[in-house]
């Protein structure tokens, strides 16, 4: 028995075969994004002296925030990733964060049994909503307007 392949099939084999090179050499097509584990990093530092959990880039793209074992919230300017703020008040490990649709505050959930919803202008907790029995490992903040 002979099969013949459709031109589809060839350009979607070869496709296949192209993606099993990249990632041979470490280069992953995520979404609209390449992820080039080869690449030197454009810039590298320190952001917490423990284990980093979460990061998370604002909707502005002005911010990094970084989310850590050690209890801290910290936020960096990009591109430099200079330090703007510390976020401290957690008791226990720093498990995830999102930022408002602004960028103008971020939530936080943390092992401490509390969540903690952050001004970045100031680096205020402007609430903390306690009472989880268990640590918060996933937050999620839902503040645009309503699709009319």
């Amino acid at each position: 028995k002979v099969e013949i392949e459709t031109e589809t099939q060839i350009q979607e084999r070869e496709r296949q075969a192209r993606e099993l090179e990249d990632a041979a050499r470490g280069v992953f097509k995520i979404g609209g994004f390449v992820l080039d584990m080869g690449a030197e990093p454009s810039i590298a530092f320190e952001a917490h002296k423990t284990y980093l959990l979460r990061c998370v880039v604002s909707p502005d793209s002005r911010l990094l925030a970084t989310a850590s074992a050690d209890h801290s919230i910290k936020l960096w300017s990009i591109p430099k990733m200079i330090l703007s703020h510390t976020l401290s008040g957690h008791q226990r490990w720093v498990w995830d964060l999102d930022f408002s649709s602004d960028s103008a505050s971020v939530v936080t959930g943390s092992s401490d049994n509390s969540a903690r919803y952050w001004a970045i202008s100031t680096g205020e907790a402007l609430n903390v909503f306690n009472g989880h029995h268990k640590s918060v490992v996933s937050v999620c903040l839902l503040d645009s307007s309503p699709v009319a």
